[in-house]
């Protein structure tokens, strides 16, 4: 019998927002990413390349982060990093 190891995806109850800058990540600087790892947050990664225009539209089309504001992207992008409850 194997063991299972998948987690319920909202078991921590918040998600990270933070920064994303690195140049040599297979995702581009222009875009915001949700990534999670087996044992680890979702973490919401906001391209500092992003427009307004893109966080607007990821903002509006949100479903699983209904705290998120459009604030809280704004300042990723900048540099700043926070935290947001997610959807039970």
């Amino acid at each position: 019998m194997s063991k299972s190891t998948a987690i319920a995806p909202f078991s921590d109850r918040r998600a990270f927002v933070v920064p994303h800058d690195n140049p040599d990540s297979s995702s581009p600087l222009d875009c915001v990413v949700t990534t999670q790892g087996e044992y680890t947050p979702t973490h919401i990664r906001v391209g500092v390349k992003c427009s307004d225009e893109t966080l607007q539209l990821v903002w509006e089309e949100r479903t699983r982060f209904p705290l998120l504001t459009l604030e809280q992207l704004k300042r990723a992008r900048a540099g700043e990093s926070s935290a947001v409850e997610v959807a039970a």
